[in-house]
C-alpha cells in the first residue's frame, strides 16, 4: 500500500511539474537554434543542416526519432449519424482566444534586416525605432544580415483552464 502511494505521489508530482512549468519556444537564426522545450521534462531540437535532422530528449534520455511512413488501410468507414452538437457563441469563442493568448508570453524578439536597398532601408528605420518596445526590437542593419531572435514562453496551465472554462460554461 505504502509502494502505491509513493507510486500515485510521484505521478502526481510529474503532472503538475508538466503544467506548472512553462514550455519554451526559442528559434535563433544566428546560432541556427530551433527548439521547443520544457525544463527538465522535454527538448525537441531541429537542426536542419545535420543528417538526424530532429532530436528529441525526454528527462535528459536522447530518444531515437525515425519517420515511417503510414499504410493507409482500405476499409471503408460506415457512416453514422452525428449526435446534434451544442454550437458555441462568438462570445465563448472570443474569450478562449483571449485567455490562450495571456497565457502566451514573449521574452524576446529581436529582428534585424536588410531590404538591399538604402533609400528603402531609410525609409523602414524610423519605423522600427517606433516599433522597438518592450521585448520588441527591430533594427534596419545595411550589412545584409539577417537575423531572428524569438523565445515565448507559454503556461501550460493556463491555457488547460482556458479550455476547461470553455467547455464547461453553456
Amino acid at each position: 500500500m505504502i509502494v502505491v502511494g509513493i507510486v500515485l505521489g510521484i505521478i502526481m508530482l510529474l503532472v503538475l511539474w508538466v503544467l506548472l512549468v512553462p514550455v519554451n519556444f526559442e528559434i535563433n537564426t544566428d546560432r541556427g537554434v530551433f527548439q521547443i522545450r520544457q525544463s527538465g521534462t522535454i527538448t525537441v531540437s531541429w537542426h536542419p543542416y545535420e543528417k538526424k535532422p530532429v532530436r528529441l530528449r525526454i528527462f535528459g534520455v536522447p530518444v531515437d526519432v525515425k519517420r515511417t511512413k503510414k499504410r493507409r488501410s482500405r476499409e471503408t468507414k460506415i457512416p453514422t449519424k452525428a449526435r446534434p452538437q451544442k454550437v458555441k457563441s462568438w462570445l465563448a469563442w472570443r474569450r478562449l482566444f483571449q485567455r490562450i493568448r495571456g497565457s502566451i508570453r514573449c521574452r524576446r524578439f529581436i529582428c534585424r534586416f536588410d531590404f538591399g536597398d538604402v533609400i528603402m532601408n531609410a525609409q523602414v528605420a524610423p519605423l522600427a525605432y517606433y516599433l522597438s518596445r518592450g521585448p520588441v526590437v527591430l533594427q534596419v542593419n545595411f550589412e545584409k544580415r539577417y537575423l531572428l531572435d524569438l523565445w515565448i514562453q507559454i503556461r501550460m496551465h493556463m491555457v488547460l483552464l482556458a479550455f476547461i472554462r470553455f467547455y464547461s460554461s453553456k
